[in-house]
């Protein structure tokens, strides 16, 4: 390392500042010393250390204290006691921030916890209308169809009612019926044992029949067919099947007709 020689210049009075020029600048020959002395570079010489206080020994290179270095340790114990001081101060500021910190991160931690269980809590909420509107929907087409089974077992029981009522009529039909032909059976032999006496009274008009017996009973309509019609509700057995389409009231007794039955005699 090298470093510039200083300037060797030294104005000694007055009469050296006269040397100036009219402008306020250096003469030339002193700026010519001057940049000459720039150009030239002395070796750099360390500084040797400064000399140890009287009865200091070395150990290694280093001084040993003394009773003439008491000032000197006071000075360094309160030093390290001030170099304590700023570490103790400075750790209870990392200390703090580090809490800060911590405290900072907690926060967030449970703001994202929040943020995420309330999310959940949405989810689930949706999820579980969503399920209730499904389940809505499942028990109004439930009720829905119990109503409609319920018409129809009602309309079930009105025929079940009507058919119950049909059957009655038709058993009471039935009886009738039986009635008649126990009577028609009853007239059929009392017709045997009496004597061809209707075929008689009928005259010329049965005389194409009366070969046919004395058991048939003809038709009060037409006098031409055998009465195999019934009329109710009277339950008389007196017209043949085209007159008894034909009738209003019973030729017989004379009530209203409101149905026939067909009977098969032997």
């Amino acid at each position: 390392m090298a470093i510039q020689a200083p300037v060797p210049f030294i104005y000694r009075n007055r009469n050296n500042l006269d040397a100036m020029d009219d402008d306020g600048g250096l003469p030339a020959d002193v700026c010519q010393y001057f940049q000459q002395q720039q150009m030239v570079t002395v070796p750099w010489v360390p500084r040797p250390p400064p000399p140890l206080p009287m009865g200091t020994s070395m150990i290694g290179g280093f001084p040993l204290p003394s009773s003439s270095t008491s000032v000197s340790s006071a000075t360094t114990d309160l030093s390290d006691h001030l170099i304590l001081g700023l570490m103790e101060e400075q750790r209870n500021e990392t200390d703090q921030i580090l809490r800060q910190q911590n405290d900072l991160l907690a926060a967030g931690l449970r703001q994202q916890t929040n943020r995420h269980t309330v999310a959940i809590i949405r989810s689930l909420e949706f999820k579980a209308s969503s399920l209730l509107r499904q389940r809505e929907e499942v028990l109004t087409k439930a009720n829905m169809m119990n109503r409609q089974l319920e018409l129809r077992l009602k309309s079930a029981e009105e025929e079940r009612t009507k058919w119950q009522g049909v059957a009655r009529a038709n058993e009471a039909m039935a009886i009738s019926l039986s009635n008649a032909l126990e009577q028609v059976r009853d007239s059929c032999h009392s017709s045997n044992d009496s004597g061809p006496t209707e075929s008689a009274a009928r005259g010329a008009a049965n005389e194409p029949t009366a070969g046919m017996g004395s058991t048939q009973r003809w038709c009060r309509v037409c006098v031409c067919r055998d009465a195999c019609m019934v009329l109710l509700p009277c339950n008389h057995l007196c017209c043949c099947e085209p007159c008894a389409a034909l009738l209003e009231a019973c030729p017989f007794c004379g009530s209203v007709k409101i149905g026939s039955v067909e009977v098969l005699l032997e």
